[in-house]
């Protein structure tokens, strides 16, 4: 199966760091059993496309202010390029179990929120006599 999709007899650039980084990231996610394929080859900015959890997300290579490689991928993940096996164990994660999935739509639930678990909170005057009670101005 190839990895790359790019026009025939046009072999991707080897002399760019994207390049060479998101091919070693290709192959560790096969060797964990992911899908993923390398697409815009031939150009100086390749994308990699990953199943992950049920979608298809892009990772590309970009550099920090001080000149190091970073993978970056859907709207928050993150990873420096150098820890390569880092990033492979994130992107080949097992789905969510189907318990923790909306079982109509397939979506992911999130957790209750903290403020869902809390009751509601009372006026400290509560309980208290109006009589007491004197408006500040």
């Amino acid at each position: 199966m190839s990895t790359h999709i790019s026009p025939p007899n046009h072999p991707p650039p080897q002399d760019n760091g994207r390049h060479a980084y998101l091919t070693r990231l290709l192959a560790a996610l096969r060797a964990r059993g992911g899908q993923a394929l390398i697409a815009l080859a031939e150009t100086e900015h390749p994308v990699l496309y990953v199943r992950h959890r049920g979608r298809i997300i892009p990772v590309v290579v970009v550099r920090d202010i001080a000149g190091g490689w970073w993978f970056i991928w859907g709207r928050s993940g993150s990873c420096d390029a150098a820890d390569v096996e880092m990033a492979a164990d994130h992107l080949v994660r097992p789905p969510l179990p189907p318990h923790d999935r909306d079982p109509h739509s397939g979506v992911a639930l999130l957790p209750p929120t903290r403020n869902a678990t809390l009751r509601p909170r009372q006026s400290p005057l509560a309980g208290a006599d109006a009589s007491a009670v004197r408006a500040v101005a």
